[in-house]
């Protein structure tokens, strides 16, 4: 399963389809092709994967040396179970709210399109 999962990545990653399905009703995409020499010569893109994997690899060895776990679990915050059981159920809500204000207030803007 692990195997076939990083497969699947590896593909995604090498196989990076033109995502502009939303712009092919105002334009035509096939004047604007897929630019490989930009993807691959991108100084700044380079950078920001290479510190985002040393930052990763940091904290990985950070954590793994005081024994703990990568992330930790909510009891190292001190919290209950009976506060979890709570949080938990309302983690839906909370996110629904964070993502629908952005979205009303860039469509009453009439910048969300």
């Amino acid at each position: 399963m692990r195997l076939r999962r990083a497969a699947f990545a590896i593909a995604l990653a090498l196989l990076p389809i033109q995502a502009s399905a939303h712009e092919k009703w105002f334009i035509d995409a096939a004047r604007y092709p897929l630019r490989w020499d930009l993807f691959f010569s991108s100084g700044p893109f380079i950078c920001t994967i290479a510190v985002a994997v040393i930052t990763a690899a940091l904290a990985f060895v950070w954590r793994a040396r005081d024994g703990r776990d990568f992330l930790p679990s909510p009891e190292y915050f001190g919290a209950t179970p009976e506060g979890l059981r709570i949080v938990y159920a309302l983690l839906p809500l909370i996110i629904g709210v964070h993502v629908a204000i952005p979205l009303f207030y860039d469509g009453l803007n009439g910048t969300l399109f």
